[in-house]
């Protein structure tokens, strides 16, 4: 599975209901694709600490749990100006 597979599935899985919204973002917006890839790396890097050293560096897992949140609120703004763009755009011209 490519780099680009793994970063959808996971942020599908992180952020469910948004499919639709998660695809057009990453196809359409290459600064939400990098936030994406962003998030991956900082997911993986956590679980890799967390295998690797356990309880140990309990200060560096904190760390790398704070930015994974600060992603995860920075993606799910993104999933949301998309979701109002797209129902804008569904909306009839008056």
């Amino acid at each position: 599975m490519g780099q680009r597979e793994t970063t959808r599935l996971l942020i599908q899985r992180a952020f469910p209901g948004h499919d639709e919204v998660i695809e057009r973002g990453l196809r359409e917006h290459p600064t939400f694709h990098e936030l994406c890839d962003d998030y991956r790396r900082c997911a993986r890097a956590l679980e890799d600490r967390k295998r690797r050293h356990g309880s140990g560096n309990a200060d560096r897992v904190c760390e790398y749990e704070q930015l994974l949140s600060e992603l995860a609120d920075e993606v799910q703004g993104w999933l949301e100006a998309l979701s109002e763009i797209r129902s804008s755009a569904d909306m009839p011209a008056q």
